[in-house]
């Protein structure tokens, strides 16, 4: 077996410190984590916020205490390249390829940001120097862009508020060519190399009041910008898709209501973005939680449709494939929720069925997807494989919060940090497939805050498919996997054979299971609605209520689709009690093949109740569709009573 091309490492942050675990194989054949051989992060080192470059060969920490200090760690080499005193600084982030780093810092008590130096390291030579502060004179702001290589300032914004799902607020294109900041009323863009330029291009976008933008993920020209403009004044809140540099018209837009916050998810091939939006408050009352809303917008302009969901109720995740077709899932409904895999025209094409579920996680490379309940719930996963859409294996991790799948796409790790938990903080590993925990590193007298697997660039590691279990081994492994806990079984009182229950979950099964659907029918379900439709601005949508329909109009429209759906219920209920009767007959003809004895005695009694209907019949009684079906299974009984008695 070839070596790795990169080490398989986890970044853990701990009441100790920050410091790197490596991933290796141990005695058993099992993976263990073991301190990495980096001189800088082999110890613990103090640290409070951290965050990896695109490609894991980077890595910035932000320490609080005793100072405030922000350093960037080469992880290949172990050096210090450089650090920064006295910031106060509260988020990072890297930009596409690593060569900038990007800071927010919250404004001191007169609203500017606080003054700092810097120390730069040389890898070839450890003397360090202090950068002047009259170097970095002319930049002010708090949200400061560095060079990751030495260090040095660049540019500067005022930034005064902080919105997780905005951030970052500056926006490279994938080769950072441009880079592109949004204020209320225009797009900025300036130099990719140069952010810190004094006249950048400004762009103005009509109705301002535009919050965050997100750029596609495309390399090459054309470079589109999603921009999103939220509620305000009673006008509806949208999403515009523009073209650098065409701003003047958009190429697409969606708007729609109850819409405070938007997450914007560019699809990995740059086609289309997905709208995830929220608000604080549900006017309905229904959720104490707010309101939700999944919407779909192509690139072009040509197609725009709301997500249709299976299932009413919270929309508790949403994700693109990183890889392959462009398909996403969605968790929605109340709990137990249901999860759906679209294609990228948001008809459904596969149902994983419904459980308590929360988090969608992709393998790097898009083929295994792990569909899980952390946080709040119960920790239970359901492991994937997207291209077969096969169920691979199950397992739990309790109290888990952090989670992550390993750069080779062959380990799963969750992880059970503080605040959430201040004691058993744990990191367990699982094999891609769900089985484990494979390693469980605990820290008992070190409280754990948070884990994450170390990055790494595309095509380091090879897409590769599930291994084929070995004969007489499972998992496609010869190494010995930890089996998991034995699942609690439900109370069954003595002398039950457990039937009805059994049938209680098959027919749940058969509602909730994973199955197939075909594309554009979402799967003979209306709760889907009407996939495929984009809506028409000024056009009500199919089905809905138009300003010139009555109200009698719309009330007896109510009631006839009410009769109708009360009809299915008939209908269904009727089938339902068919295929009981189908069921029962089956298996007292079974019970015949086992014990002619018995069987006779059944066909005897049910000769007698129709003697007895027959009785009544003749009385001048009126039976029913059941009972007149019973009477004419006499001829067949009488038969089968004479093969019995021979």
């Amino acid at each position: 077996m070839t070596a790795p091309p990169q080490a398989v490492k986890i970044l853990l942050r701990s009441k100790a410190g920050v410091h790197l675990q490596e991933l290796t194989t141990g005695e058993n054949g099992l993976p263990v984590l073991t301190p990495a051989s980096d001189e800088a992060l082999c110890k613990p080192v103090p640290g409070d916020l951290t965050e990896f470059c695109g490609d894991g060969s980077a890595v910035a920490i932000v320490t609080s205490t005793p100072t405030k200090s922000l350093r960037v760690v080469d992880v290949e080499t172990g050096n210090v390249r450089w650090t920064v005193e006295g910031r106060n600084i509260q988020a990072l982030s890297f930009s596409p390829q690593g060569t900038f780093l990007l800071t927010w810092e919250r404004l001191a008590s007169g609203g500017a940001p606080q003054p700092g130096s810097s120390t730069a390291t040389s890898q070839s030579d450890s003397t360090a120097h202090t950068t002047p502060e009259t170097a970095t004179a002319g930049i002010k702001g708090n949200l400061l862009v560095w060079r990751s290589e030495n260090g040095v300032l660049v540019a500067g914004f005022m930034q005064k508020t902080f919105r997780k799902p905005d951030w970052p607020t500056l926006q490279w294109t994938p080769n950072e060519s441009l880079c592109f900041r949004a204020t209320a009323t225009d797009v900025h863009v300036y130099p990719g190399q140069e952010p810190g330029t004094a006249s950048p291009e400004k762009f103005a976008v009509s109705g301002g009041g535009m919050a965050s933008l997100r750029v596609s993920p495309n390399a090459s020209p054309p470079h589109r910008v999603a921009c999103f403009f939220p509620e305000a004044k009673g006008k509806p809140a949208s999403v515009r898709i523009y073209q650098y540099p065409h701003f003047g018209v958009a190429l697409a837009s969606k708007s729609f209501f109850k819409a405070q916050e938007a997450h914007l998810r560019w699809s990995p091939n740059g086609l289309a973005v997905l709208i995830h939006t929220h608000t604080d408050v549900d006017t309905s009352g229904v959720s104490y939680y707010g309101s939700t809303g999944l919407y779909l917008l192509h690139a072009d302009g040509k197609y725009e449709v709301t997500v249709p969901l299976p299932k009413e109720g919270p929309i508790s995740d949403a994700k693109w494939a990183p890889a392959g077709p462009a398909q996403f899932i969605v968790l929605a409904g109340r709990m137990p929720a249901a999860a759906t895999l679209y294609n990228i025209k948001a008809e459904p094409i596969f149902e994983f069925g419904q459980a308590h579920r929360n988090t969608v996680s992709f393998s790097p490379h898009g083929r295994f997807v792990v569909l899980a309940g952390f946080g709040n719930l119960a920790g239970e996963m359901d492991f994937w494989d997207r291209n077969k859409q096969k169920l691979m294996g199950r397992n739990t991790s309790h109290c888990s919060v952090g989670y992550g799948w390993s750069p080779c796409g062959r380990y799963f790790m969750t992880a059970t940090l503080a605040p959430r938990m201040n004691v058993d903080n744990a990191v367990k590993l699982f094999k891609y497939n769900g089985a484990g925990p494979l390693h469980k590193a605990e820290f008992e007298d070190a409280t754990l805050f948070d884990a994450s697997f170390r990055p790494a660039a595309a095509g380091v590691f090879p897409d590769r498919p599930a291994t084929p279990p070995r004969k007489g081994m499972e998992g496609g492994s010869s190494t010995t996997v930890p089996p998991p806990p034995k699942p609690k079984t439900a109370y069954r009182p003595p002398g039950s054979t457990g039937a009805l229950a059994a049938l209680i979950r098959a027919e749940r099964d058969a509602l909730s299971g994973p199955k197939k659907v075909a594309a554009g029918k979402g799967g003979g379900n209306s709760a889907y609605g009407a996939p495929g439709q984009p809506h028409i601005p000024g056009l009500a949508p199919a089905g809905a209520t138009t300003n010139g329909e009555s109200k009698n109009t719309a009330r007896n429209k109510a009631r006839k689709e009410k009769k109708k759906a009360a009809e299915q219920a008939l209908r269904a209920q009727a089938e339902a009690e068919a295929e009981r009767i189908r069921i029962e007959q089956a298996a007292a003809t079974l019970v015949a093949a086992e014990d002619p004895v018995k069987r006779r005695k059944a066909v005897q009694k049910k000769l007698k109740q129709i003697e007895e209907l027959k009785a009544r019949a003749m009385g001048g009684e009126k039976l029913n569709d059941d009972q007149q079906n019973k009477l004419a299974t006499e001829a067949s009984l009488v038969e089968e009573l004479a093969k019995l008695e021979v």
